[in-house]
């Protein structure tokens, strides 16, 4: 009986080390690559101490681990699969930053199968880093420079960038559709960027 009770406090743990918005918002931001402590400080619009002590709490509880790189701190994931948790969440979608009817809602085997066809440009609004950590194969990185190749062929763009509340994804979208492209925003989970990448490999 022991080892159960054991087993409910250390899962009741986790769900109170997850019940703060900021650990979830580090944890979504540090899925897509590793990150130095200055990045998220960034990211995250929070002082640098406040910062540490929630990546300090999620690498304490097992969810993130640390790397030093010269005289870096980086950041990872230590147990991706945590991240099927919090994006199962059915309340997450009403939070996107695009409107549904802007957003691609296919399966993404369609989706690799209609941009191997050349039927729809992918476009990938990631860092540099971001893109080397999860690489996806047939993407437009550099969209700008493309923009009169698309409008001409008149086909869709499906835009992403760092999973569905990504604003860089909306902003994205929004020039596309300003200039005359039929555009939509995917809002990929790191874990489904990888499933996106295996799908078009194949």
């Amino acid at each position: 009986m022991d080892n159960v009770f054991n087993g409910f406090n250390e899962m009741a743990q986790l769900f109170k080390i997850l019940s703060s918005p900021n650990r979830l918002k580090l944890l979504n931001f540090i899925s897509f690559c590793p990150r130095k402590v200055e990045e998220c400080v960034t990211n995250m619009e929070m002082s640098y101490q406040n910062t540490s002590l929630h990546l300090i709490a999620l690498a304490n509880a097992g969810l993130l681990d640390c790397e030093k790189i010269k005289n870096s701190r980086y950041y990872f994931l230590k147990n991706p699969e945590i991240l099927d948790l919090i994006y199962e969440n059915k309340f997450s979608s009403q939070y996107c930053s695009l409107p549904s009817s802007f957003m691609w809602e296919d399966s993404i085997s369609r989706l690799s199968h209609l941009v191997q066809n050349e039927e729809v440009y992918l476009v990938d609004l990631r860092t540099i880093e971001e893109s080397s950590f999860i690489p996806v194969p047939f993407v437009f990185n550099f969209p700008d420079k493309q923009f009169e190749k698309f409008a001409s062929e008149k086909k869709k763009a499906v835009v992403f960038c760092r999973g569905p509340w990504c604003l860089r994804m909306a902003e994205g979208v929004n020039k596309f559709r300003n200039l005359g492209i039929d555009a939509l925003g995917a809002g990929f989970t790191a874990i489904q960027l990888r499933q996106l990448a295996h799908c078009l490999q194949k």
